[in-house]
């Protein structure tokens, strides 16, 4: 995901049209959790001059993150640390956010201009005038989770002058007391992986019943509905929000079902899944 980011993000030093920092704003239903969040915005939308050789470059950059200051400030840190590393990668979590994206921009620069060249080219050898565009779009947002849980929620979406673009959720969830990253495996027993998997299942059946679609209930049922996966479970997901009403799993598109039927979103109740949950984090949970 790094290289991937890293490569579409230097677009902002071609055509960056403003850099600011949104209003503190406290993530939805997060009143009273002693932290202050903001959002840093990179917008553009860029027609290169005909003849050229580019199309058009289109970014939109919006992250959120949590203002270090006040009584909260090493809890800040670590949420923001967790979230550039994350975002660009390890080597980046010593810097600002701000600076990660010049230094990511700065040493991919002209590995994304020879590979825009390269493409354009090649697609369109006989012309001086190319229309292949390139986008991408990154937001994110904090959302209050369970109990004393903070959830990070990212959104991708790249298109690359192919047939149609690529999008990606992701979800980061915190212990907004400590700063603490909660991992699947820092959340779920292991001996109750299978578990987990059968109750996404259960609960992925059901909401496509309540959806109205007919004759799917069994695991044959859903690969003959579209579902692609091999075993008679679903695979697990780290892709998960430990939300207020239950946990959240999503897998993104390509990963068990074709591109047409978009990200798999399930939610399957705490009542249902607290058994598989360490003891440690129901504390934070249900604190």
């Amino acid at each position: 995901m790094f290289r991937i980011l890293s490569v579409f993000i230097v677009v902002l030093t071609l055509f960056l049209a403003s850099c600011r920092g949104g209003d503190s704003a406290s993530p939805q239903g997060a009143d009273g959790l002693p932290l202050s969040f903001a959002q840093l915005v990179y917008v553009d939308s860029s027609y290169a001059p005909p003849g050229s050789g580019f199309g058009m470059l289109k970014v939109d950059y919006s992250i959120s993150y949590v203002e270090e200051e006040g009584e909260a400030v090493d809890v800040a840190k670590m949420i923001n640390s967790e979230i550039i590393g994350y975002e660009f990668g390890d080597e980046y979590r010593s810097l600002s956010l701000s600076d990660a994206i010049t230094k990511s921009v700065r040493e991919d620069k002209d590995l994304y201009l020879s590979l825009w060249v390269d493409s354009t080219v090649c697609l369109v050898p006989d012309s001086d005038f190319h229309t292949i565009n390139y986008e991408y779009e990154k937001k994110s947002e904090f959302v209050r989770g369970k109990g004393g849980v903070l959830c990070y929620e990212s959104h991708d979406y790249i298109y690359t002058a192919g047939a149609h673009g690529v999008y990606g959720s992701w979800i980061l969830n915190f212990d907004c007391a400590t700063g603490r990253l909660l991992s699947y495996s820092d959340v779920f027993e292991p001996a109750k992986d299978a578990h987990v998997r059968q109750l996404i299942q259960l609960c992925l059946l059901a909401e496509l019943k309540e959806k109205g679609v007919a004759g799917v209930e069994s695991v044959q049922d859903l690969k003959e509905y579209g579902y692609m996966f091999e075993e008679n479970l679903l695979p697990s997901t780290n892709v998960f929000r430990l939300g207020e009403d239950g946990v959240t799993f999503i897998y993104g598109i390509y990963s068990i079902a074709p591109y047409v039927m978009g990200e798999t979103v399930v939610t399957v109740p705490y009542d249902m899944i607290e058994y598989c949950i360490k003891e440690d984090v129901q504390d934070i949970l249900f604190r």
